[in-house]
């Protein structure tokens, strides 16, 4: 129904981004991805301007059915007003231009609409229009045995350092691939132990400078040794705030689930969890309070004894009630992990069996 071009414009117009208090989308995501669904099952092209009241009006009653205590009123209206005025032929253009710029940088594109593009992505509520991705895609099998390595970017290193490393180890050792995010810290020291069985999702178009910087050789090694970096931002994007806190739904959404070494209370990472748990995805955290009389700032590991407080709920940047925290399942030692990755792999071949 939709070309490739109008595709990439799609993911354009996600990419979008204004700075207010804080940085912001210019269009709600969950609006917009709503809009090309109901765009998808009715035939109707998002760009046609006879379709937009249409089409933004059905897609505002089912955001208020899954979230109605969320107003899509100012939302709608301002989708509606772009759609309105849009100008196919420049948009066109530049989504051309991203095109020439994945094709220079040997980065392939896979859309919503391909056969190819991962089924636990379309899943996801908010889907991405595109996958830009430069390596090897692992397959669904590959998908069905992965984890994520996420946390603190300066990781108390005595401890958070040793752990997410040898994370990485175990999960190459026992056939299991690891979905990072690059990021410095925990992202970084798990991306390399598992070299060979790895890849990463990035917050920024992937024909901007690798950031952090210092993952630039990072990022080949792991190119080269058959994995993958990938983003949903087109190649010319800039890394932002937006795209990065976006990008956590995915790392959850297109594994089994996430490993959370070690975080503060008030970092980035609480989204990621959050993500993971309504994603009902695996949420394993590190039980780092053993070593709580050993670290020096204890605000670093504050967020891993709080997500394992099962009688507390968690404020901080996001909600976490004490239901969700039953879901969250804490290690301790090397052995916790192996049989926990034996009762997933018991449970991924009796899920075969069935299918």
């Amino acid at each position: 129904m939709y070309s490739i071009e109008e595709m990439v414009v799609m993911s354009l117009m996600y990419s979008r981004i204004k700075k207010e208090r804080f940085t912001v989308p210019v269009f709600n995501h969950l609006l917009l991805s709503e809009v090309f669904k109901v765009s998808l099952e009715k035939e109707m092209s998002l760009f046609d301007r006879n379709n937009i009241v249409e089409l933004v009006g059905i897609a505002v009653d089912r955001c208020k059915e899954r979230h109605p205590d969320m107003n899509f009123e100012k939302c709608a209206k301002e989708l509606r007003g772009f759609l309105s005025a849009f100008n196919y032929r420049k948009a066109i253009r530049e989504a051309k231009s991203e095109l020439d710029t994945a094709r220079r940088k040997k980065i392939n594109v896979i859309t919503y609409l391909d056969e190819n593009y991962p089924e636990s992505l379309k899943n996801l509520e908010i889907p991405p229009f595109v996958l830009y991705i430069i390596g090897n895609l692992p397959s669904k099998e590959v998908l069905d045995k992965s984890l994520s390595i996420i946390g603190a970017r300066n990781l108390e290193r005595k401890h958070g350092a040793k752990i997410a490393h040898e994370i990485g180890e175990i999960l190459l050792d026992r056939g299991w691939y690891n979905v990072g995010g690059l990021t410095a810290g925990c992202g970084e020291y798990g991306h390399r132990a598992s070299i060979g069985a790895t890849g990463a999702i990035l917050g920024q178009g992937l024909a901007t400078p690798i950031f952090p910087l210092e993952n630039k050789e990072l990022a080949k090694e792991i190119i080269e040794n058959n994995g993958f970096i990938m983003s949903e931002l087109p190649p010319s994007i800039k890394l932002n705030p937006v795209g990065v806190v976006a990008r956590d739904r995915l790392q959850s959404g297109l594994t089994q689930g996430i490993i959370v070494v070690e975080t503060s209370q008030s970092s980035g990472i609480m989204r990621a969890v959050k993500y993971a748990l309504s994603q009902e995805k695996e949420v394993i955290v590190v039980d780092m309070k053993k070593y709580e009389d050993e670290i020096e700032n204890k605000k670093d590991i504050m967020g891993n004894i709080a997500l394992l407080d099962s009688q507390n709920h968690l404020s901080t940047n996001v909600e976490i009630s004490v239901e969700e925290k039953s879901k969250i399942i804490g290690i301790s030692e090397k052995e916790d992990l192996l049989s926990l990755l034996e009762e997933l792999e018991r449970e991924n071949t009796l899920e075969r069996e069935i299918a």
